[in-house]
């Protein structure tokens, strides 16, 4: 188990300086730490963290979820979000390694799947005395945050090689659903709550739901003309939009919106 976990200790250093770039912005709300980790069935796993030394502690010596964590996982309804504050001392020997790492202080969300389990976490170091403020006030400016920083890790996770993720020392939860077409169905459903976000020349672009909506049109082959009859406006407004897409992300020609576009949402010409 050691041996695998090494193997995806190496395998995500690659990524490390993205995953703290993407973090950056948390600085701002004076958090500190944040992890992001992906449970899969047979409690393997991925993890992401602008701490470093934390996720190589993580990898190497913890062997389950902690009871603190567990219960939060099997308190979450499926496909639902939940926030979990984290106790005022260690109650688990996860809380305890936290505690002990001045990763402390925290706000943890999960979101449960009937494939995987999501969870975020976000803290301070035991410095922080009164953080329950700060994560009950700006709720939405960390869920905001998660939706942002999912975007920008989609390729990240989408295209994570599975023979480097790595395992719990044995399987101390099932929050899992069997389902003969899982993967799928937990995919389509991803890729229709992913936020209208674009990869562009200039970094991450926030889409209005209607710039959105005729990038959907334009991604499934309809001219202005017809993208202006379905929705009921002047071909002249649809072609103020896609300039105003344009000049947001930095691209000159419809070919080039269109395919950052699909590069982020593949399923949205279907």
């Amino acid at each position: 188990m050691s041996d695998q976990n090494r193997l995806a200790l190496g395998y995500l250093y690659q990524f490390q300086k993205q995953i703290e770039g993407f973090s950056e912005p948390l600085n701002l709300l004076g958090i500190s730490n944040f992890f992001a980790i992906k449970i899969f069935e047979n409690d393997q796993y991925i993890l992401l963290s602008n701490n470093w030394d934390w996720l190589s502690y993580h990898l190497l010596n913890i062997h389950d979820h902690g009871a603190f964590f567990r219960n939060a996982y099997e308190k979450t309804p499926i496909d639902e979000i939940k926030l979990f504050l984290w106790p005022s001392q260690p109650t688990d020997s996860v809380l305890q390694a936290l505690h002990e790492h001045d990763i402390w202080n925290g706000v943890s969300f999960v979101i449960r799947h009937e494939c995987y389990v999501e969870h975020f976490c976000f803290s301070g170091n035991r410095k922080n005395t009164d953080p329950n403020n700060l994560y009950l006030n700006d709720q939405d400016l960390l869920k905001r945050f998660i939706s942002y920083f999912k975007a920008n890790t989609l390729d990240i996770i989408k295209n994570y090689d599975p023979n480097y993720r790595a395992c719990f020392k044995e399987k101390v939860f099932t929050p899992f659903i069997e389902h003969t077409d899982c993967s799928a169905k937990e995919f389509s459903k991803l890729m229709k709550q992913t936020p209208k976000f674009l990869k562009s020349q200039k970094g991450l672009v926030i889409l209005s739901n209607r710039q959105f909506q005729i990038l959907q049109f334009l991604a499934k082959g309809k001219t202005y003309k017809e993208i202006s009859e379905l929705l009921g406006l002047a071909i002249g407004t649809i072609e103020s939009y896609v300039k105003n897409i344009k000049k947001k992300t930095g691209y000159s020609t419809r070919s080039e919106i269109v395919s950052a576009f699909l590069h982020v949402n593949p399923e949205k010409t279907l």
